[in-house]
C-alpha cells in the first residue's frame, strides 16, 4: 500500500476579499455565499465580490464549526462577541439560541 505524501498547503492562489456584507441562498441541492462590502454612502447599494457554492451538507458543516470556533475564542480570549438584538431579531434568531452550549 503506497502512502500519500502532501507537501506545505499553498494559499498563493486564493483570492482574499474584504467583506462586511453577506447573503445566503439555498436551493434544494446547493447553498450560494455572497461576500461583499456595503455601500459607503446611506442608500449605496452593497458590491458583491464573490460568490461561493458548496452542498447543503457542507453549508451545514461549515455554520456549527464557525459557531464552535467563535465560542472557543470568546472562551480563550475571555470576551463576547455581541451580536445586535435587532440583527438576531431580523435573522429570526432566539437570543437564547445564540447564547446557548457548543453545538
Amino acid at each position: 500500500m503506497s502512502e500519500v505524501i502532501r507537501g506545505p498547503e499553498d494559499f498563493s492562489q486564493i483570492k482574499e476579499v474584504w467583506a462586511d456584507t453577506f447573503q445566503v441562498s439555498l436551493n434544494d441541492f446547493t447553498a450560494m455565499l455572497d461576500l461583499g462590502k456595503r455601500g459607503v454612502k446611506l442608500g449605496d447599494a452593497s458590491m458583491y465580490e464573490l460568490r461561493v457554492r458548496m452542498p447543503l451538507a457542507q453549508l451545514k458543516a461549515l455554520s456549527l464549526m464557525a459557531l464552535r470556533l467563535i465560542r472557543s475564542y470568546e472562551a480563550q480570549a475571555g470576551v463576547t462577541i455581541a451580536l445586535p438584538p435587532k440583527l438576531l431579531e431580523a435573522f429570526g434568531i432566539p437570543l437564547e439560541d445564540w447564547q446557548g452550549g457548543t453545538p
